[in-house]
This record gives C-alpha cells, sequence and structure tokens, in this order.
C-alpha cells in the first residue's frame, strides 16, 4: 500500500487564487500534509512565509490529523539555528492543537546561493542538536541526493545515518500529467528511482514530483509517496522509527560478543551501531549523549560477563534490559548535547576496549573450568 501526501506553500495558495479546498485536498491524497512554515533565521537573513497559519488551521478543520510544518534552512552558528528553532516551533505551536510534526529543507535555491546563505553539513547537525534539545516532535530531512553529492555540501556525501528523523528524497523522473496515483506509477512507483539509499540511509518519503495535479490545490503541487499504511506514516512522523529490540537483536549481540559462529558476517561493531543504535536513539529521547551511551555500554557489559560465568546460555532478556535501559531524562538534554558527534566518535573507542575487556574476562573463565 502507498500513502501520498501534499506538500505546499504560500506558492501554491497564489496560483490557486487564494486559500487551498482542503477537503478537496485530502480526498485526492490523506490526512497528512506538509506546509511551508519559515524560511530563514529571523533575526538575520530570512524570506517571509505567507498564509501558513491560515493554511494550517483550515486544513485542521478539513480534518487533517498530521500536519507538518517546515523550515528552509540556511547556514548559521549555533545561535543562529537557535533562532531558527524557536521561530520554527512558535509557528507550528500556533496551529490549533498544535502541528504534529516538522521537516527542515535542506535546498539549494538561487537566492541562498548568490547570498552565500545555502546550509552545509555542519549546520544541519548544528540545526538537528538545536531542535532536539528544545523540542520531542519527529524532525524530518528534506535532503535531495543532488544536493547530499555537492561538494559545497562541506563535505560531499556526508553520513546521513547521523539524521535522527525521516529521510525525505526528491527525484522527478517523469513529466507525465495526471492526479498523485497516476504520476507516481510512470515514476516508477514502488520500485522507482526515489527510493534507492545513498549516505547510508534508505529514503523513509519520496518526492516524486513538484507538478501533480491535486484537486483543490493545482496542478503544480509536490506530492510525497510512503510505502506503507496510513497507521505506519503516522506513527513514523509522531513517534519516530519502530526501533524495538527483539530476542533476534539481542541473540545478535549476545553471540557476536561471546563470539559463537551463529553471529553472521557482521562484526559486533556492525551490529551495535548498525542495528540497535536507532534503539539507543528512540530511548534517549533522539538524541543519545555520551552518558546515556556509556550507561548501555555498562550495562551491556555487566550482562556479557554474566552470561560468560554461567557457560553458553544467552539470557536475551538480561541483554534486552540491558540495551534498553534508557538513563534519566534531564541527562538527554545535558550539554553533551552539541558534541554528540565527537562523542560518538569516542564512544566507538570506548565500546571497543570494554568488549576487548569481557572478552579477556571470558578467556579467563573458561580458562579455569578447563
Amino acid at each position: 500500500m502507498t500513502i501520498f501526501y501534499a506538500d505546499v506553500s504560500h506558492h501554491d495558495w497564489n496560483r490557486r487564487g487564494g486559500q487551498l479546498d482542503w477537503p478537496a485536498v485530502r480526498a485526492a491524497t490523506s490526512p497528512v500534509v506538509c506546509i511551508r512554515t519559515t524560511y530563514g533565521d529571523p533575526a538575520g537573513w530570512n524570506r517571509p512565509s505567507y498564509h501558513f497559519l491560515d493554511m494550517a488551521s483550515a486544513a485542521r478543520a478539513a480534518g487533517f490529523t498530521v500536519i507538518g510544518g517546515y523550515h528552509n534552512l540556511i547556514t548559521g552558528d549555533a545561535a543562529s539555528m537557535r533562532r531558527q528553532v524557536d521561530w520554527l516551533r512558535r509557528q507550528l505551536d500556533s496551529v490549533p492543537g498544535g502541528a504534529e510534526w516538522a521537516m527542515a529543507d535542506v535546498e539549494r535555491y538561487p537566492e541562498l546561493m548568490s547570498s552565500g546563505m545555502y546550509p552545509r553539513w555542519a549546520d544541519v547537525l548544528r540545526f538537528q542538536d538545536a531542535w532536539y534539545a528544545a523540542d520531542e516532535r519527529v524532525m524530518a530531512w528534506y535532503l535531495p541526493q543532488w544536493v547530499w553529492s555537492r561538494t559545497d555540501m562541506s563535505p560531499a556525501s556526508p553520513d546521513l545515518s547521523r539524521l535522527l528523523g525521516p529521510l525525505v528524497a526528491s527525484r522527478y523522473p517523469t513529466t507525465v500529467d495526471g492526479g498523485p496515483s497516476t504520476v507516481y506509477q510512470a515514476a516508477g512507483g514502488d520500485s522507482g528511482p526515489g527510493w534507492a539509499s545513498y549516505g547510508g540511509k534508505r529514503p523513509d518519503i519520496w518526492q516524486f514530483a513538484s507538478s501533480v495535479n491535486v484537486s483543490g490545490a493545482s496542478g503544480n503541487t509536490d506530492v510525497n509517496a510512503y510505502r506503507g499504511t496510513l497507521a505506519q506514516l503516522t506513527a513514523l512522523l509522531t513517534q519516530g522509527e519502530d526501533m524495538t529490540v527483539t530476542d533476534d537483536d539481542a541473540r545478535k549481540i549476545a553471540a557476536a560478543v561471546l563470539g559463537y559462529t551463529d553471529a553472521g558476517a557482521k562484526s559486533f561493531h556492525d551490529q551495535f551501531f548498525g542495528e540497535l543504535v536507532p534503539a539507543a536513539k528512540v530511548a534517549a529521547g533522539y538524541g543519545p549523549t555520551l552518558t546515556e551511551l556509556l550507561s548501555k555500554i555498562d550495562g551491556l557489559t555487566r550482562a556479557v560477563t554474566a552470561l560468560a560465568e554461567g557457560g553458553s546460555s544467552i539470557d536475551t532478556a538480561a541483554v534486552i534490559t540491558a540495551v534498553n535501559d534508557r538513563a534519566a531524562e534531564d541527562a538527554a538534554r545535558d550539554s553533551a548535547q552539541a558534541q554528540r558527534i565527537a562523542d560518538l566518535e569516542t564512544t566507538v573507542t570506548v565500546l571497543r576496549a570494554r568488549l576487548a575487556d569481557a572478552a579477556q574476562a571470558e578467556a579467563a573463565a573458561l580458562a579455569t573450568t578447563e
């Protein structure tokens, strides 16, 4: 099943000649929408975004239940990012009932390029830190592959797995005219090129065209696709990804740490950081600090030691408890947030050392029993 939702701004308002027909938009897509909210730094370089509250309020009255607002990101220091975040949050909170989610638009508009205000990768990370230090709503990332691969991203092709939220890809492979379903199928549908992974992250959402005929909006509307149900899309945008640690995950951890042959070809580092750190991110409120990760590593080390002392039996419950054990909520918002990326690199080193200690303890225990 594929769900569609529109991405609109005051440009759609102008093309239509006034307020959108929101019941018609919902019938043509879904009760999910993303509306341009803010652009730039309110105390610095910025551009107006007209009619956000008018459109969001009318959408809510028409039965839209998952309203998002997007912010056009510009370059800036940490203080600028806090101002950009606060501006976006104030606007989102002005929507009746409050907007449910947000999106950062990382693009290269001509006015941004000519002024040098286009966002770099460091700006993306600073904005992410500022957002999750102030708000618990999911932040999606409109960061198309053509932007991601540019050398002026500084660096080109950065690691998108650092983004704590859904990735929205943008690729328009067709000029077919029609409604959302017609254009989506012409673009390749559920097997289309917009679903290809890049930067170590698979797109969760694909903006497959910018000229879709959406009843109630216009014949030049941006439309996005999600492969799944409306309930799943709602959960993705309001709760984050489903990153529950299962028994199978726990067995992989224990098997990799203890060196069992059924651990598979992946190293423990790959398994933990590739498969289970996302669970830690959710448990930590979308932003694990060094303190929290060290706490989880401590718990995991204790569980591994207990397993080694107890023989070859894998106590999956103990491992699950160790991985899912979250630190106090205030630790999730401490000063280490701003240093998360550097902290994660440090954590890799710490983890390797602690795993080596656990392996030595296991070897010693086995030698004693022999």
